[in-house]
C-alpha cells in the first residue's frame, strides 16, 4: 500500500544532539547534524531530502536545542517556523518524542509518526523509502511500536542490538519480527556471538507508530512525561507561539532525562522490528568518516587543504589552513580556526572526553 505524500503521516526529526565526538568541528550551536560531514550538504538537509517523497514538508517536525533553531532556519528556510520546536535543555529522546507526539496529536490523534535521528548516513535512498513505506503501512493497522533494525556486517561494539524472535506475517517485501529484547553495546566476544547467531540486528534508533499507540505506552511506562505531554497538547492546541514556548520552558527542566529505549521500548511487549535492506551508518565519530570517502594508495583520507608525505591510514581535515603530515600513522587530525585535534584512530570515541574537559574549565568553555 503506497503512502507517498500521505498527510496523515508525520516525520519527526530529532536534531538535538551535541555531536561531541566531532569536536572541534561540532560545537554547541553548530553540532554534527548542522555540518556537511559526508557531502556538501548538512546531515540535517540530507535527512530531509531523504524523506521528502514520503510526506509533504508541512508534515515534518524538527526538535532541537533552542540555541540551534536559528541555524536550522538558515539551513532549511523552506520549513514552517512552528515545525521547528526548540528544547530549552537536553532531556534525551523520550521527552523529545513526547513533545513531538503532542504536536502530532493536535494535528491528527490517529496520525502515524515516523521518528528519525538527524545524523544518519544512508546512501540507498530508494531502498530506505521502500522499507519505510512498508513499516508505515503495517503501523496503520497494528497496535505496535515499530523499530528498524540493520543487518550487522561485522561484530560492532559501538551499536546496540535487537534480538529478533518470530517472523511476522506481512504482505510486503520487508521482513518483520517480534522483538525479544534490546541489548546494550556489547563486548567484542558477545558481538561475535550475536553476529553468528543470525538473530540480532543493529538498533538504528528509527521508530514508527500511530500516535495513540505511543501515548498509551507513554502513560503506562513514563507517567511523569505523560503528564507533561498533556500540558504540551494544551499548549499546541492554543496555536499561540508564546504560550507553547512558555509551556515547554516550564516543563522541560524537571522532565526525566531518559531515552526512549530505556523508558519504553525495552519494557513494552508490543514491539516489532523491520529488517532493513539499505546501507546505514550513524557516523558516530571521526574514524567512521573515512569510509565514506575514497582512500589514497596508503589508506589516507585528506579533506580540504591537506598535504602528506609518508603517512599511512590517517584522516586529515582542514578547511582553510594548510595541514601537512609527515611520517605519521593511524591518526585523525582536524584543524579549525580556533582549535586542533590530534587523535589516534583507536581513540576516536574518546574525543567526547575532551569536550567534557573543556566544559569543566571556565577558561576553555568558549571552545565548546
Amino acid at each position: 500500500m503506497a503512502v507517498i505524500m500521505d498527510k496523515n503521516v508525520f516525520v519527526v526529526i530529532m536534531a538535538g544532539g551535541r555531536g561531541e565526538r566531532f569536536w572541534p568541528k561540532s560545537r554547541i550551536d553548530t553540532p554534527k547534524q548542522l555540518l556537511p560531514i559526508v557531502s556538501d550538504k548538512t546531515m540535517l538537509e540530507e535527512t530531509v531530502n531523504r524523506i521528502n517523497s514520503i510526506v509533504p514538508i508541512e508534515n515534518m517536525i524538527i526538535v532541537a536545542n533552542q540555541s540551534q533553531v536559528p541555524a536550522i532556519k538558515a539551513v532549511l528556510p523552506e520549513f514552517i517556523g512552528e515545525n521547528i520546536i526548540g528544547e530549552p535543555c537536553g532531556r534525551n529522546t523520550a521527552p523529545c518524542i513526547a513533545l513531538a507526539a503532542a504536536y502530532c496529536s493536535v494535528q491528527n490523534p490517529h496520525a502515524v509518526m515516523v521518528v528519525l535521528p538527524a545524523d544518519h548516513v544512508i546512501h540507498q535512498t530508494a531502498s530506505f523509502t521502500r522499507t519505510l513505506e512498508d513499516v508505515i503501512s503495517y503501523a496503520v493497522s497494528e497496535d505496535a511500536l515499530f523499530t528498524i533494525g540493520i543487518e550487522p556486517h561485522f561484530p560492532s561494539t559501538g551499536y546496540g542490538y535487537i534480538h529478533c524472535g518470530e517472523r511476522q506475517k506481512s504482505q510486503s517485501e520487508t521482513e518483520f519480527f517480534t522483538v525479544k529484547s534490546f541489548k546494550e553495546k556489547p563486548m567484542h566476544e558477545i558481538a561475535e556471538r550475536y553476529l553468528k547467531s543470525g538473530e540480532y540486528l543493529w538498533n538504528s534508533g528509527m521508530f514508527v507508530w500511530r500516535s495513540e499507540v505511543f501515548v498509551r505506552d507513554l502513560q503506562r511506562y513514563l507517567p511523569d512525561i505523560y503528564n507533561a505531554y498533556h500540558r504540551f497538547v494544551n499548549a499546541f492546541s492554543s496555536r499561540n507561539a508564546e504560550e507553547i514556548q512558555k509551556c515547554i520552558g516550564e516543563c522541560y527542566p524537571s522532565m526525566q532525562n531518559i531515552s526512549i529505549d530505556y523508558g519504553i521500548m525495552e519494557k513494552a511487549g508490543n514491539v516489532v522490528c523491520a529488517k532493513s535492506t539499505f546501507d546505514w551508518d550513524d557516523v558516530g565519530a571521526w574514524d567512521s568518516v573515512a569510509k565514506h570517502f575514497p582512500n589514497d594508495e596508503r589508506g589516507n583520507v585528506l579533506k580540504g587543504n591537506c598535504i602528506a608525505h609518508e603517512i599511512d591510514n590517517c584522516l586529515m581535515v582542514s578547511d582553510k589552513k594548510i595541514l601537512a603530515g609527515v611520517g605519521i600513522k593511524d591518526l585523525i587530525v582536524v584543524v579549525t580556526d580556533d582549535a586542533v585535534l590530534v587523535c589516534n584512530k583507536n581513540n576516536a570515541q574518546d574525543v567526547k572526553k575532551i569536550v567534557q574537559i573543556l566544559d569543566g574549565n571556565p577558561d576553555f568553555k568558549r571552545y565548546l
